[in-house]
């Protein structure tokens, strides 16, 4: 029997029993919320909602909720803004080495959103300035790719259970080429955007995995054409890789309360 409430405050006892239910859990559709919690489903997405803004809850491409880091019990992923603040030493460090602008980048839903860039201070004739709060097509860019190429084949299909949106570019216009091009990804360690994006551009990306090897970001660069030959492209590959492992390896590092709460 539970104890009894002197002051009990309706909406915070709901959005705790919801924490309660992600934890025994793991996973939690709206409709599921709303019935254990007996209010209407509106109401249970707003909490969710509320969950997912304090790091206790996350929608996966199925579209449901599932534990966040605050309730994981491995170390992983802080929100997208701490993420960025973590990471962005580690990427004025390889802009330096690269020389190049840079980018740490992330997915909402078939976005990849630009947390953060970095530019390059080099006086290059053609500059690749930062996208940083920009969102573009996630199968179209090499981050996105990156981070693509490390989803589940579920998770994959749940995210485009339509096919791929149309696009009018040279980028994968149906999921058989984006299947084929993901399995090169995983085989080679990154991604190569071919002026899908950009004309004129080159994209590198390379994931960001946490604790459990699951994708959180990718590290990318766009290198001008004139600038970028074919054989130039594993070294960077090598670069944005030693960048991933150095974020991955300051995940680890953070203090308790990106730990399991509770």
């Amino acid at each position: 029997m539970e104890p009894t409430v002197a002051y009990p405050i309706e909406s915070v006892g709901n959005a705790l029993r919801l924490i309660h239910l992600l934890r025994d859990s793991g996973e939690l559709r709206v409709t599921d919320a709303a019935r254990a919690l007996g209010v209407a489903p509106s109401t249970a997405h707003r909490l969710m909602v509320m969950l997912v803004h304090h790091g206790f809850a996350e929608q996966n491409a199925r579209r449901t909720y599932q534990r966040g880091w605050a309730l994981r019990g491995a170390v992983a992923a802080p929100p997208g803004n701490e993420l960025a603040a973590l990471a962005h030493d580690h990427l004025v460090e390889l802009s330096r080495r690269l020389g190049e602008t840079v980018h740490l980048v992330r997915l909402q839903g078939t976005a990849a959103m630009f947390l953060d860039g970095v530019e390059s201070v080099r006086r290059h004739q053609v500059h690749v300035t930062s996208r940083a709060g920009m969102s573009m097509l996630a199968h179209c860019t090499a981050a996105g790719k990156a981070i693509l190429a490390r989803l589940r084949p579920t998770e994959l299909a749940a995210l485009y259970p339509r096919g791929l949106p149309l696009t009018y570019g040279p980028g994968p216009c149906d999921m058989g080429t984006l299947k084929r091009q993901l399995a090169v990804i995983r085989r080679n360690g990154y991604s190569v955007n071919d002026e899908e994006s950009e004309r004129g551009l080159i994209g590198i990306g390379v994931c960001v995995l946490d604790a459990d090897d699951q994708p959180i970001a990718a590290v990318a660069t766009g290198i001008p054409l004139l600038r970028c030959p074919d054989a130039l492209i594993p070294d960077v590959a090598f670069e944005l890789a030693r960048t991933a492992r150095a974020i991955e390896a300051s995940l680890v590092s953070l203090p308790t309360q990106h730990q399991t709460v509770g």
